[in-house]
């Protein structure tokens, strides 16, 4: 997102924003987006709706959604993407849990540096997201395979430290087909080769990173206090945006603040209020219910606005959370 293209997405983003398709109105309406558009609803409210269409569902779903004009079948169709995307996360969550228990069976950090992992079943439309969500968990390059009877296809996902397509190539001979960039490639494979396959990619990541210091880094631009938290900042942030490859969003870093609340949502995300002793402000954590602190806590985030029933405030993307050191 640097130079023209992002122009492009501002403009897109602005048309959004005073768009009067009907599909469009029914889809924002059920996302509850209000206000301006911004890369994490693309992220994360409107995107995942449409893409699960073409996942788990109907992929020409989406397009009817958008071509009528008609505000019931708007309202039909955009609840058949919710729906669709409900689905791909129930079944995104059980093939997450169901790979994470096989891999603890046998993992071993000082010898598993390349992880394939293969049932027969698994939903093709949604293993890449899988692979994302184990690469976060391990630290490691992934593949996560789907079987059909004597085939499968599988999605890789992988770390700055290890090159995708560089691993794949040295076990293109076990291998159908593949095919990708750097950080994530597909593949196709014969059941007769999976084991062959295992044993070849974690050999080779274990050549490119037995040396390498696999914890995860996340990278801060700045610590500042909870008084730097204010619209002047936001502004400065909207027109630096819109976000994404290439032009990241800034993260921030508020140290030794305390948790006035906090809230479990859905389950899985964690809702906090934050303060210093004279300024407060909330924070929402999504899938981070298993960091539910206590104490002082310092906090890692990017900064948003959050609109709900017409009243727009600052909010705390938060990215990871620690005890106050």
């Amino acid at each position: 997102l640097l130079d023209e293209n992002r122009a492009l997405v501002r403009a897109g983003f602005q048309t959004l924003e005073n768009s009067t398709n009907a599909g469009w109105n029914a889809l924002k309406k059920l996302c509850g987006i209000e206000g301006g558009i911004e890369t994490w609803h693309a992220g994360f409210t409107f995107g995942p709706r449409i893409n699960a269409a073409g996942r788990i569902g109907r992929p020409d779903a989406a397009l009817d959604l958008f071509l009528t004009d008609l505000p019931s079948t708007a309202d039909q169709q955009a609840r058949f993407l919710d729906a669709a995307n409900r689905e791909r996360q129930t079944i995104e969550k059980e093939i997450v849990q169901e790979a994470i228990e096989e891999i603890e069976k046998t993992f071993d950090p000082d010898k598993d540096f390349g992880l394939v992992i293969a049932r027969e079943g698994w939903h093709i439309g949604v293993i890449g997201i899988v692979a994302s969500r184990l690469v976060r968990r391990y630290g490691r390059p992934v593949a996560v395979i789907g079987m059909d009877g004597e085939t499968g296809r599988g999605s890789c996902r992988s770390i700055d430290a290890f090159n995708l397509l560089d691993g794949l190539n040295a076990c293109s001979a076990s291998l159908k087909q593949f095919g990708g960039h750097a950080m994530a490639a597909g593949l196709d494979i014969e059941n007769k080769n999976l084991a062959a396959f295992k044993e070849q990619f974690n050999a080779f990541a274990a050549e490119q990173l037995k040396e390498a210091d696999l914890r995860p880094v996340l990278k801060i631009d700045r610590a500042i206090g909870l008084s730097e938290v204010s619209s002047a900042l936001m502004d400065g942030l909207k027109r630096a945006g819109p976000f994404g490859q290439d032009n990241p969003e800034p993260v921030w870093a508020v140290c030794g603040v305390t948790v006035d609340d906090s809230r479990i949502l859905k389950e899985k995300h964690l809702k906090l209020a934050l303060s210093d002793g004279s300024i407060h402000l909330d924070a929402i954590g999504f899938n981070m219910a298993e960091k539910l602190p206590a104490g002082p806590v310092d906090v890692a985030f990017t900064l948003q606005e959050n609109t709900w029933n017409g009243r727009t405030t600052l909010q705390l993307n938060l990215k990871d959370i620690r005890p106050a050191e």
